[in-house]
């Protein structure tokens, strides 16, 4: 009986040993997938987040460009009015005109506005 027992425990061990082994391995490829997933996730969104964070400074430097562009236009006719090259009203117009929302205009394009 002592041996039947003996060779029950030792086969139960097995199985038991067997079926945990499995489970561990199971579970511990589980884990690190779930890591690596999270991650990766993480990365992706630092990826992200640097790519808009650089579009953002694009946008800035140009519209900070775009902005000094009209204020430099808006000085030359400044310096016009000055040097008495265009009439108080003219100027005035013009600096308006450079200073208005849209595309930085040429000091001709303010001489001759469109009709």
């Amino acid at each position: 009986m002592t041996t039947r027992l003996d060779q029950f425990r030792a086969s139960l061990e097995g199985a038991v040993e067997g079926e945990i082994s499995d489970h561990a391995e199971t579970l511990a490829r589980s884990v690190v997938t779930a890591v690596w997933n999270a991650v990766d996730d993480q990365i992706g969104a630092h990826r992200q987040h640097a790519q808009d964070a650089g579009e953002a400074r694009d946008f800035a430097q140009r519209q900070a460009a775009h902005i000094g562009a009209k204020r430099d236009l808006a000085e030359q006719v400044i310096d016009l009015w000055e040097e008495d090259a265009v009439t108080a009203e003219d100027a005035l117009r013009m600096v308006r005109s450079a200073l208005a929302v849209g595309d930085v205009k040429t000091l001709e394009q303010l001489r001759n506005p469109a009709p």
